[in-house]
């Protein structure tokens, strides 16, 4: 028990736009309670930062559009901690190409997946082909890639490599 009896339904509703500025006639039928309670539903009661908000979306563009832009929300899985900066985004966006009919922003939603499916390729990314350098390639002869030394050029090397070992033999004379 508890509740009277009601005979009509408009008496229990609640206009969230005690204004009277709401857009709550366009085409779909979206009213400014539909946006909330979609809110609601993905990422519950919008607070007290976010609601003024909602409600400014709502007094600049018919409620089909900011309902919308809560289903691409939705749809990108959006998680309420980033609900509102991801939203803000995509309605500033809007207004910012003068977007403000379901017919255009749609068009722009469509648009923009596409791009984004274009720019990850839609598929794997394309590797690039390894190829082995001439020396490694079957049939070359380990002599075809080097170059003859001159007479004055092994001199010098050879020379080298007997001071090195020159050295190595007087540090080993000088740790006994």
């Amino acid at each position: 028990g508890g509740g009277q009896p009601v005979g009509h339904k408009e008496l229990t509703g609640t206009d969230l736009d005690l204004t009277g500025t709401d857009h709550d006639e366009d085409g779909a039928g979206v009213t400014r309670g539909d946006v909330i309670d979609k809110w609601t539903s993905l990422w519950g009661f919008p607070n007290a930062i976010a609601m003024p908000e909602v409600n400014e979306w709502l007094d600049a563009l018919p409620a089909d559009v900011v309902d919308f832009a809560i289903t691409i929300a939705g749809e990108h899985q959006v998680k309420a901690t980033g609900s509102l900066k991801y939203m803000r985004a995509v309605i500033e966006g809007w207004q910012k190409r003068k977007l403000t009919t379901l017919d255009q922003v749609k068009k722009a939603a469509k648009e923009h997946d596409q791009r984004m499916k274009s720019e990850r390729g839609g598929s794997k990314p394309a590797r690039a082909k390894e190829t082995l350098p001439d020396w490694a390639q079957t049939g070359a002869t380990p002599t075809a890639t080097r170059t003859e030394l001159t007479p004055e050029q092994q001199a010098k090397i050879n020379a080298r490599i007997a001071r090195l070992q020159q050295n190595g033999k007087t540090e080993q004379e000088a740790t006994k």
